[in-house]
């Protein structure tokens, strides 16, 4: 028998339960993972660390073609500080226009701002998709966090 150690275990993703916070009636979400979030009941984010957010969703829209995003997080009661993503245009890897019921696998990348930017504590992802305004957004979501200084 041959047995093999030192090999890294793959952490399987959870889905993050969240809030609706509006949207249109032209996408509905399946789910919601991000790195660091695959056991905790609340996510726990350390500062300055690079996250993967993904939003599986389903659209209803007989068209889209562009879809832009913003992400915010929120670290104190009304102070919300918007976060860089990467790509800001999803359409720059997926197949637009999207159709009516297509399964959508939205992948972004950010980073989690430093103690100059954020406070550490309780606070909220929020997540929304869009078209042409943010004031319009197809999808919005959010999430409770704790954040954590870096050591």
């Amino acid at each position: 028998m041959m047995m093999i150690f030192g090999l890294p275990q793959k952490t399987i993703e959870e889905d993050i339960p969240y809030d609706d916070c509006g949207g249109t009636d032209g996408a509905q979400v399946a789910s919601i993972q991000l790195t660091g979030c695959e056991t905790d009941e609340i996510c726990h984010i350390t500062m300055e660390d690079i996250l993967t957010l993904k939003v599986t969703w389903k659209t209803y829209q007989a068209r889209i073609t562009a879809l832009m995003s913003k992400l915010e997080i929120a670290f104190f009661p009304g102070f919300k500080r918007q976060v860089p993503i990467v790509p800001l245009d999803a359409c720059s890897y997926l197949n637009c226009p999207l159709y009516s019921n297509d399964d959508v696998h939205y992948v972004a990348n950010f980073t989690v701002p430093n103690s100059r930017e954020i406070l550490a504590g309780e606070g909220r992802i929020w997540w929304t998709s869009y078209q042409k305004s943010i004031d319009d957004p197809l999808l919005c979501v959010n999430f409770p966090i704790i954040i954590m200084e870096k050591n």
